[in-house]
């Protein structure tokens, strides 16, 4: 027998000091590369490019973490699976929306509650209670936030589990799951479509971003204060569908799409007409996914993963689901011609050379992106399309095995998508650290390498998502999504030795790439926390998960995009971002969101679920919700003083020239904004780093 919370407080006992000493180290070497080497007048960069056997150490070090770490998982997994032979007591629980039922077998007693009035369900004291739960409709949470506990149940699939009660009390529970000029928009020139389309993902931004206000503000305190259920299930909805499929990842596409060209010395993009193309259906899907609002009955409202079958006909009823399909279908196929043009750019029109161990570290993070979009995006519209289909009354997903196999579909999608929307951000802060740290980029080939191994390991470990659904391979989807610390292991320690001897300079760009250094961590250590099953089998579907993400891609890759945007602005339009209001929005927005999101982590692990638009005033929650909706804010305040600088910026016309801050890449060696043909000539190419090579005079 073993008490399923005992265990999961032992693993969270290794976990925490682990991630909290990698933190620890992080943070403490991102002070020391500061303080030590800010740069003087009388300090000279390093030279030197690599250490590979520190590296390999260090990594062989991270391995045996991951050894240690995995171990523990699997033996805790074990018992947890484990369920006692003779238990004093059996409880039969089954989910339905807004309501439970508990059936006590051996007794012949059944309890059933309704919307207003939930069911009390009495267990003894010091005996092992025997729950096997299940649901009629869709995934439900069973919680009980004073013994800081939860599994899910699931539809057509019974979950069991053994818990101990030491003391006498009365807990609250609550069910957890619940159910974005003519010569620009027809331009072939990859920079207006590059341009043309950041430009379109960021107002898909500042859309996403309203809803998020209106969410906090709702959540702020218990009751509901704003809007109604239906209205917050829209919102929350539309916020996760805006901000993944209409911001983050076309952005991240955008950038390429602008700079790998320049990057790798071609004069255009590889089918610049299929890339325009990919860019009107992005905008098109998003104008669709948007468009449900007016529809009868409301847009989707089965959140961005549309989880059958809360996303089926009976459920989601009217056209705006329809709409959000059709408009996911078309903005990842846009996504996916974008991918593919990228890609063939940096395969096939590299300049003379320029071989593929000479791309930057951007082009690089651009190639194993692209590479994930072209094999991961085509199963999403395949699984959209069934789900329309099903939605008709084929009856695709309508089976036992439905639910799960439409989850299999999704995330070998969803998983690799994370990676699409913070790769090409980790290679921009990689091309900032290196040339505010005045010193080439330290450990190149081991960076390509992780990147890769990153993208490899990326498309194996989807179904970490779906590890208390108890219809995948824990341990091994466990293993891969641990192993996953060591090629980002990999790229921390090259962006710290980059500093590390380095001059460094803390310009705007310089604060925003420390920010996602530093903030970046945070979401990967948590994330190694969800990869344990028995740790996952607490936190899955609460606060915590969001605060995970949240971290990921707000306080990390939108970090990571400030950072390359203050850095090629200048390149892009010719003149600089003012500085003084650049830090103030830096600050305001790591104030912002460490505030936002830092509390979501205490509120997941004392049992807050996500995706409600309510929750008891007896909960507890209040305080760091509050919390939380203050710092969000923060952060709608920090984007307006950004917009404040980009217009007055462009209105007093401060001129960049063509190399403002002595670049190391070929997009350097041209003015500033580049021509329509990119390059009137090209320096000579003999590493990542030509217009280094050509200012220190190496051969």
């Amino acid at each position: 027998m073993t008490d399923t919370r005992e265990e999961f407080h032992d693993l969270f006992s290794l976990y925490l000091p682990v991630t909290a000493a990698v933190a620890a180290i992080v943070f403490s070497l991102v002070l020391f590369a500061v303080v030590r080497y800010r740069r003087r007048p009388d300090r000279q960069s390093s030279s030197r490019r690599e250490a590979r056997i520190v590296e390999t150490m260090y990594a062989v070090i991270l391995a045996c973490v991951a050894a240690v770490l995995i171990s523990a998982t699997f033996i805790k997994e074990s018992h947890v699976d484990a369920v006692a032979r003779s238990p004093g007591l059996r409880v039969d629980i089954v989910a339905f929306q807004w309501q439970w039922r508990f059936t006590y077998p051996e007794l012949g007693v059944r309890v059933v509650g309704t919307r207003n009035s939930p069911p009390t369900l009495v267990v003894p004291v010091h005996e092992t209670v025997e729950f096997s739960a299940t649901s009629q409709d869709v995934i439900h949470s069973f919680w009980v936030p004073s013994e800081r506990f939860k599994r899910d149940a699931f539809p057509k699939r019974t979950t069991r589990f053994d818990l101990v009660f030491d003391e006498l009390g009365v807990s609250t529970g609550r069910c957890a799951e619940f159910w974005g000029l003519l010569a620009w928009v027809s331009s072939t020139d990859h920079k207006r479509i590059g341009l043309g389309l950041a430009a379109a993902s960021f107002v898909f931004f500042l859309v996403g971003g309203i809803f998020a206000l209106l969410i906090r503000s709702e959540l702020a305190t218990p009751g509901l204060q704003i809007m109604s259920r239906n209205t917050y299930n829209e919102l929350f909805t539309m916020h996760g569908s805006v901000m993944v499929y209409l911001f983050v990842t076309p952005l991240a596409l955008a950038v390429g799409a602008y700079f790998v060209p320049l990057q790798v010395g071609a004069a255009e993009i590889a089918a610049p007409r299929l890339a325009l193309l990919g860019t009107w259906l992005i905008v098109s899907g998003g104008l669709t996914m948007v468009s449900g609002f007016g529809t009868q009955h409301g847009s989707a409202r089965a959140g961005w993963t549309a989880f059958y079958p809360l996303s089926g006909p009976n459920r989601s009823p009217g056209v705006g689901t329809d709409l959000w399909i059709f408009g996911v279908i078309l903005a990842t196929a846009g996504a996916t011609l974008l991918g593919w043009c990228v890609l063939i750019t940096v395969l096939r029109l590299r300049a003379p050379g320029m071989t593929m161990l000479r791309i930057p570290v951007f082009s690089w993070s651009m190639v194993v992106t692209c590479l994930m979009v072209v094999i991961a995006f085509p199963v999403l519209i395949v699984a959209m399309i069934l789900l329309y289909l099903d939605r008709q009354g084929v009856g695709i997903f309508d089976s036992s095995g439905g639910p799960i196999a439409y989850q299999n579909l999704f995330w070998f999608y969803g998983h690799p998508v994370v990676y699409v929307m913070f790769f090409p951000f980790v290679g921009a802060v990689g091309e900032v650290v290196a040339v505010f740290s005045r010193r080439r980029f330290f450990g190149y080939p081991a960076m390509v390498i992780s990147l890769l191994l990153f993208a490899g390991l990326s498309m194996s470990v989807w179904a970490h998502h779906m590890f208390a659904t108890g219809q995948v391979t824990n341990q091994y989807f466990s293993l891969t999504s641990t192993m996953l610390i060591v090629p980002a292991g990999i790229e921390y320690f090259d962006l710290l030795a980059t500093m590390i001897g380095g001059s460094i300079l803390l310009r705007t760009p310089m604060l925003f790439a420390l920010g996602f250094v530093v903030q970046f961590l945070i979401g990967g250590l948590t994330g190694v926390i969800l990869g344990s099953p028995p740790l996952d089998y607490h936190v899955h579907d609460s606060f915590f998960v969001v605060a995970h993400f949240h971290y990921t891609l707000f306080a990390g890759s939108l970090f990571g995009f400030f950072a390359g945007l203050y850095y090629w602005f200048p390149k892009v339009t010719g003149v600089l971002l003012g500085d003084g209001l650049g830090k103030l929005h830096f600050w305001l927005m790591a104030i912002g969101a460490n505030v936002t999101f830092f509390p979501m982590h205490i509120l997941g692990y004392e049992g807050m679920p996500r995706r409600i638009a309510n929750y008891s005033s007896s909960s507890g929650f209040e305080g760091w919700n509050i919390v939380s909706t203050v710092g969000s804010f923060v952060i709608a305040l920090s984007i307006v003083v950004f917009l404040v600088n980009v217009v007055r910026s462009l209105r007093r016309q401060e001129r960049a020239g063509p190399d403002p801050w002595e670049g190391h890449t070929l997009e350097w060696a041209t003015s500033s904004p580049p021509p329509r043909h990119n390059f009137d000539s090209l320096p000579p190419i003999r590493t990542y780093a030509p217009l280094l090579d050509q200012r220190s005079g190496a051969t």
